[in-house]
């Protein structure tokens, strides 16, 4: 089990940024907001209706035949891949390096005041405010009491709250670095709200909230830094955001745990809440800008 999680991590590390570059090739740098949060809304929809669907394979067939189906899903979108039109490759230097092409890319966000904001943000965030894995079970297990169905239901509002989150993105497209601020904000309100003993429809409508600040969250951060980065070096800076988003993933995961083994669960959902809020108070003096446009970036 351990070497096939490996293999995913692996997998997804190469098919996270080569997806997201993509994106913009297709559908072109003025389409890609719109085009980033339809594509968050899809993905938002299946992981509300893919548990419900693997939990009646499994009921009903086993967990041999559900991880089957999972894997012939993925016919179509190999198909549809293979498809594609090509794209224009445009020529490259003789003496590249994968040294020079990885230094590349570190020392434009390095550069870039407002990109190497967004990617400390993008990191402090994945790190203390975006750990729903963790703390969704051991929330409703330590204080709330509830078994799998329970767990399951707070799991299905964190989803409604990203669906409803990324139609509202497909209404209103648009790189906005602030709106990214205060949907960190948002978070980590929502999180200190949980400090509080509540009850379950209460702490279903604060992870509802949640899944509707991390969308918004995510979707400007990825829009606003496609919008800035230039075409040249745009799969190197999605493969950092990339290892930014995933690398700090097991680390944030980590820190829920110990908090919740040691603090117990509404003080330590607070505490991350608090440790959020703190990594966003040089934000209120640097003011990131309302929206990015495209024509500042050609």
């Amino acid at each position: 089990m351990s070497i096939l999680s490996f293999a995913q991590g692996t997998l997804i590390a190469l098919d996270l940024p080569a997806r997201q570059a993509l994106v913009v090739e297709l559908v072109s740098k003025k389409h890609y907001p719109a085009a980033m949060s339809l594509n968050s809304f899809t993905f938002n929809l299946s992981r509300l209706a893919g548990p419900a669907l693997a939990g009646i394979c499994i009921a009903n067939w086993g967990m041999a035949w559900a991880f089957l189906i999972n894997a012939m899903t993925f016919i179509p979108l190999v198909m549809t891949l293979f498809l594609l039109p090509p794209l224009e490759v445009k020529p490259v230097e003789n003496d590249r390096s994968m040294r020079r092409e990885l230094w590349q890319g570190f020392a434009y966000v390095r550069d870039h005041a407002l990109i190497r904001q967004l990617f400390f943000l993008l990191g402090w965030v994945s790190i203390f405010g975006v750990n729903f894995a963790t703390l969704i079970p051991a929330y409703a297990r330590l204080e709330l009491g509830l078994d799998a169905t329970g767990y399951g239901f707070l799991m299905s509002a964190l989803g409604l709250g990203a669906l409803l989150g990324s139609l509202w993105q497909i209404w209103s497209p648009a790189a906005r670095p602030g709106r990214a601020i205060r949907a960190a904000l948002a978070l980590s309100g929502l999180h200190l709200l949980l400090g509080f003993a509540l009850g379950l429809w209460a702490v279903a409508a604060i992870w509802m909230g949640c899944g509707f600040a991390m969308v918004t969250l995510m979707i400007n951060m990825n829009t606003s830094i496609q919008t800035l980065v230039p075409d040249a070096l745009r799969g190197r800076i999605m493969a950092l955001y990339s290892m930014v988003l995933l690398g700090t993933a097991p680390l944030g995961s980590w820190l829920s745990g110990f908090l919740f083994d040691h603090a117990g669960g509404r003080s330590a959902a607070a505490l991350m809440g608090l440790l959020t809020l703190m990594g966003l108070i040089p934000y209120v003096r640097i003011r990131l800008p309302r929206e990015v446009l495209l024509e500042e970036t050609l």
